[in-house]
C-alpha cells in the first residue's frame, strides 16, 4: 500500500472517526466529572460527621 492509498480514503470513513474520537472524548468527560462528584458527595458527608463527633464530644466533656 503506498502513501497516495493510505490519504485516497473516503471522507465518509474519516467523518465517523471524528464521530468516534468526539463520541470517546464525551463519555470519558461525562465519567470523570460522576466520578469528581462522587468524591465530592463523600468528602462533604465525611466533614459533616467529623464536625458532628467534636460537637458531641464537646458535649461530652
Amino acid at each position: 500500500m503506498t502513501g497516495e492509498e493510505m490519504t485516497a480514503s473516503p471522507a465518509g470513513t474519516k467523518i465517523l472517526r471524528l464521530l468516534y474520537f468526539f463520541g470517546v472524548g464525551f463519555v470519558y468527560r461525562t465519567a470523570v466529572d460522576k466520578w469528581r462528584e462522587l468524591i465530592r458527595s463523600h468528602c462533604r458527608r465525611n466533614s459533616k460527621r467529623a464536625i458532628h463527633g467534636l460537637m458531641i464530644t464537646r458535649q461530652l466533656q
